[in-house]
């Protein structure tokens, strides 16, 4: 199973669409014929919602968005050699907790009983399926309730990067499996990711001119937007402009809600 994905921080919920415009290139990566879902994840009075479609597809920012107002979003591209349930890709969520995986990884877990022990029941019930990457999400919602941060609504970014730490580490929980991916994870407030055996590229926005997503002015000419600020982080096959910043492998990023960008080894 090999995933693309895509995770937009912004300063301005009305204004997704706008912001979105800029990073059009981004849609187009996960828009691919030989993928077999899109899911998308987006927040409504701080609670994560998902959404799955199951087609080959060609859409651009404004088709995949529609009327989203969210300041974040997480977006996967799924490609799969056999039928998934939506269950079993990835984004995935528990209360304000949203994560997604890019790159490579087996569809069903082959760690340990050890391993599946380590998440407390009251997690581990609410987890849908058995693929490899839901109880990733779930080991660090587990390491994340040990440090108190799951009880957080706005969770310290110190907490996060434990837990993301921690729950990639573990050797118990990989048995071996390959190490290829990118996971990013948020709480509905700022955007955490790791980037393991492959990179992760970001790009920045500070500010739009020209815009006509938003439909321009009243005449019906482009409209400038100079205080829209928005972050983006995307796992796809390759460096894919010089607008975009290569992350790792084998780092740690964060993106506070003021958008500030902070870089940690893994």
């Amino acid at each position: 199973m090999f995933s693309r994905t895509l995770a937009l921080l912004h300063n301005d919920a009305m204004a997704l669409r706008c912001v979105a415009s800029s990073f059009e290139e981004g849609f187009r990566w996960l828009s691919v014929d030989s993928a077999s879902a899109l899911s998308l994840t987006h927040y409504s009075e701080g609670q994560p919602l998902l959404a799955h479609y199951r087609e080959p597809f060609r859409w651009g920012s404004d088709a995949v968005l529609g009327r989203v107002r969210s300041r974040v979003i997480l977006l996967s591209s799924t490609q799969a050699e056999v039928e998934r349930s939506s269950q079993e890709l990835p984004p995935f969520r528990y209360r304000n907790w949203s994560m997604t995986v890019g790159g490579t990884g087996d569809a069903v877990w082959k760690g340990t009983g050890e391993t599946s022990l380590a998440i407390p029941a009251y997690l581990d019930k609410n987890r849908r399926g058995e693929s490899l990457w839901e109880i990733l999400f779930y080991q660090f919602l587990a390491f994340l309730h040990s440090s108190g941060g799951l009880a957080q609504d706005e969770c310290d970014g110190k907490l996060v990067r434990e837990a993301l730490r921690a729950a990639v580490s573990q050797e118990a929980f990989w048995g071996g499996s390959p190490r290829d991916i990118t996971v990013t994870v948020t709480d509905g407030h700022a955007i955490h990711a790791v980037a393991m055996d492959r990179p992760l590229y970001l790009k920045r926005l500070q500010g739009l001119d020209n815009c006509m997503a938003c439909g321009g002015d009243v005449d019906g000419n482009p409209r400038a937007h100079p205080f829209l600020r928005a972050v983006a982080l995307a796992d796809t096959d390759e460096l894919p402009s010089s607008d975009w910043e290569t992350i790792g492998p084998h780092r740690v990023i964060s993106v506070d809600r003021k958008l500030r960008i902070e870089l940690f080894a893994l």
